[in-house]
């Protein structure tokens, strides 16, 4: 099966676009399915990306607003010469702005508007989130199929969208050369807890929940708080914290992924109460690594950890924030089942293998409502 990959091939600064970057990560989909991914080179696509970035930074720093003719503010065509030359069974794009020329093949757009309940908490508007709503709709009624990362966003949708219900799949975020740590080191790791290690990961720290998270442990006791030691990776680039909390502490900045990964094996607990998430990656390779994870409630991470099966669903107070790490903490039969449960959860649904095959089954599923002319 041939996959075009409606991406630009070179951004100005692609390690800060992060959906970019996964889409050039998701070629090794390839290693678990049977898929090509056609990358292709379109000077055009990449001269509109690039300038419209560039000008955006512009005007941010001038105006403190963006480029009326941004990706996500315009209507955008896709080049259907490179597509049909290509010989693609199906387009695939996670760009902000659908191709309203999209035509000679099955089509599925990954995107959909983050919960609103965490939008609204986060100080957006309702009638912000239904303005959001109208304007990908747009992109909805073009796109074959619309992949959200969860079945629960998948029911929100077809809610909003009755016309559209069958449209929207749901296939998780593709985390490639992920695998779980086996049962028994899961258990020797959280049997050896004589100093519970705690974990955090965000670059934006605030946004993650950081200052949310560090005043719940100045609440833990002081013979508790000897018993804890708190990692945190981060730039802050949202702003400093006040990181006095009474416990041991490491801070580090930037990190490789095997560096982070040995962070992971050790940690007992990943506590992450993140304000403003609409994934989170860093909770799959938590669970992965047989962590107890702590995360928001908001509607995406409570399907990741299972309704509180596989992690810890708490809301942004610092008082249930508290009580819950406290459990999680000095409960080990319940660290224990909850780090268990989350192994479990990865290798059946988040494991790279996992995921992949959703995205062949999404695939197959727009190539077959497209033949029968669902699309219209």
């Amino acid at each position: 099966m041939k996959i075009y990959m409606d991406t630009p091939a070179l951004l100005v600064r692609p390690t800060r676009n992060t959906d970019w970057r996964y889409m050039k990560a998701l070629h090794k989909l390839s290693v678990y399915i049977p898929v090509d991914l056609i990358y292709p080179f379109d000077v055009n696509d990449i001269l509109y990306e690039n300038i419209n970035f560039v000008s955006n930074k512009i005007l941010r720093k001038i105006f403190r607003q963006s480029s009326p003719g941004n990706p996500g503010r315009r209507t955008r065509s896709i080049n259907i010469g490179n597509v049909r030359r290509s010989s693609a069974d199906v387009v695939y794009s996670h760009r902000h702005q659908f191709p309203v020329n999209i035509g000679a093949v099955p089509a599925v757009w990954f995107y959909s508007v983050a919960d609103p309940r965490m939008l609204l908490a986060n100080g957006v508007t309702e009638r912000e989130i239904a303005a959001q709503y109208e304007r990908q709709g747009q992109g909805y009624r073009l796109a074959t199929k619309v992949q959200v990362t969860t079945e629960a966003e998948v029911k929100r949708h077809a809610a909003r969208f009755p016309e559209l219900a069958d449209r929207f799949v749901s296939a998780p975020w593709f985390r490639p050369d992920l695998s779980a740590i086996s049962p028994s080191e899961a258990r020797e790791k959280h049997s050896n807890d004589e100093t519970i290690k705690i974990l955090f990961i965000g670059r934006q720290a605030r946004r993650k929940g950081l200052d949310i998270l560090l005043d719940a442990i100045r609440l833990v006791s002081a013979s508790e708080k000897s018993r804890l030691s708190l990692d945190i990776v981060s730039s802050f680039s949202d702003g400093p914290i006040n990181l006095d909390v009474g416990v041991d502490l490491r801070r580090h900045t930037e990190i490789t992924d095997a560096d982070m990964f040995e962070l992971l094996r050790r940690a007992h607990v990943y506590a992450m109460p993140c304000r403003l998430e609409t994934f989170g990656l860093v909770f799959i390779e938590a669970m992965s690594h047989g962590c107890a994870v702590l995360g928001p409630d908001w509607e995406v991470q409570q399907e990741i950890l299972d309704y509180g099966d596989a992690g810890a669903n708490v809301a942004l107070q610092k008082e249930t924030i508290c009580a819950a790490l406290r459990e999680i903490c000095f409960d080990r039969t319940k660290r224990l089942r909850l780090a268990e449960a989350a192994i479990e959860r990865f290798v059946a649904r988040y494991s790279p293998a996992s995921v992949a095959k959703s995205y062949l089954a999404m695939f197959e599923d727009a190539i077959e409502s497209w033949s029968h002319g669902a699309h219209k």
